[in-house]
C-alpha cells in the first residue's frame, strides 16, 4: 500500500508541474523574426447581404393602392390605382369666377379642356428592379373611372397613350384596336354619363382587358412610365336644356386603375440593385497592395414555391 501511494504521489508532482510551467508567459523578440519571400494571404469578405421577398416585388414605392385583394375565385391580385386629371368646373368653364354676376348666365359651349402630354409613373417594385426579361400576368386589366359632378355631357379622347420601359424603349398602347394619336373618343358603348339632379355625381368604367387592348403585351416591356394626353370637350353640342347644372363644387376627375393577378410566368427575369462597397485593406508599411485574382461566391436560399 505504501509503495502504491508513494508512485501516485509522484505522479500527481509531475502534472503539477507541467500544467503551470505550460502557463508562464513566453517572451519573444519580434525583431529577430525574418521574413523572406512574399506575403500572399487569401481573406474572404461578406461583401452583400441581400433579401427579395414577395412584399419587395410587389409593393409600389410611392403611388397610392389598395394593396393585394382576393377575387370571388380566391386568386390573388395587385391592384394599382393614381388620378390622370382633377379640376374644379370653375377652372375650366368661363363664367363661373366667384362674386360675378348670373344675370342671364347660361353655360354655353362647347367649351374645350385639353390636358397636355404627360406621364403616370407606374412605380411598382416588381419593375423597379428588372434589368431584363419579362413578366407574363394572365388575364390583367386596366380600368379608367370617370367622376363627373358637372351636370353637363363631357366628351373624352386620349390622343397620346404609350407605356415606356428603361429596357424595353417606348411601346404603343392599343384600345378597342386603336392607337394615339390618332384620337381615340371614350364612347364605347357611350360617352361618360353626367348627373341630371343638383349634388349627384355619376360614375363611368373603362374597362380594357387582352378581349379589347394589347394590356398583356405592354405589361410585358416591364413599363415605367405611361405617356398620355386627354382631350375634354363640355357639352360638345352646345345644350340649352335648362336641366343642365354647374355647381361652384362641380369636379370633372379620370383615374387609372390597373389589376395584376398573382397568376402568371417570370421569363429569364434579371433582377438588379447597388450597395456601397469599399475594401479597406492597407500595409502598414504604407506601401501600396496588388490583389491578383477575385472569386466571387454566391448563395441563394429560395423560398418561392417555384424554381427560380
Amino acid at each position: 500500500m505504501i509503495k502504491r501511494t508513494v508512485k501516485a504521489s509522484g505522479v500527481l508532482a509531475i502534472l503539477f508541474v507541467m500544467y503551470f510551467s505550460s502557463c508562464v508567459k513566453e517572451e519573444f523578440d519580434m525583431s529577430t523574426l525574418v521574413q523572406t519571400g512574399n506575403w500572399q494571404p487569401e481573406i474572404a469578405i461578406p461583401l452583400v447581404h441581400a433579401k427579395l421577398s414577395v412584399d419587395d416585388l410587389l409593393s409600389p414605392a410611392e403611388n397610392s393602392t389598395d394593396g393585394l385583394s382576393a377575387g370571388p375565385d380566391g386568386l390573388m391580385k395587385l391592384i394599382y390605382r393614381d388620378t390622370l386629371f382633377s379640376a374644379l368646373a370653375q377652372n375650366f368653364i368661363p363664367g363661373l369666377a366667384p362674386g360675378s354676376s348670373l344675370s342671364g348666365a347660361a353655360i354655353g359651349g362647347p367649351h374645350s379642356v385639353f390636358v397636355p402630354i404627360d406621364s403616370l409613373n407606374m412605380n411598382l417594385e416588381v419593375y423597379n428592379q428588372v434589368l431584363g426579361g419579362s413578366f407574363y400576368f394572365e388575364d390583367p386589366k386596366i380600368n379608367l373611372i370617370v367622376t363627373n359632378s358637372i351636370g353637363v355631357p363631357v366628351d373624352l379622347s386620349i390622343t397620346v397613350i404609350d407605356a415606356w420601359s428603361p429596357v424595353n424603349g417606348i411601346f404603343p398602347i392599343e384600345l378597342w384596336g386603336n392607337t394615339a394619336p390618332p384620337a381615340i373618343a371614350l364612347n364605347n358603348p357611350s360617352p361618360p354619363a353626367y348627373p341630371t339632379v343638383w349634388g349627384n355625381t355619376a360614375v363611368t368604367v373603362y374597362s380594357f382587358d387582352q378581349t379589347n387592348s394589347n394590356v398583356k403585351d405592354f405589361l410585358l416591356i416591364s413599363p415605367k412610365y405611361i405617356f398620355y394626353a386627354i382631350q375634354a370637350t363640355i357639352n360638345p353640342s352646345g345644350l340649352t336644356d335648362p336641366s343642365l347644372f354647374v355647381l361652384d363644387t362641380s369636379r370633372f376627375s379620370i383615374e387609372v386603375e390597373v389589376e395584376l393577378p398573382l397568376f402568371g410566368t417570370a421569363n429569364y427575369v434579371t433582377l438588379g440593385d447597388t450597395s456601397d462597397f469599399e475594401l479597406e485593406i492597407n500595409d502598414s508599411s504604407g506601401s501600396g497592395l496588388t490583389m491578383t485574382e477575385a472569386t466571387f461566391m454566391v448563395n441563394t436560399y429560395n423560398g418561392f414555391p417555384c424554381d427560380a
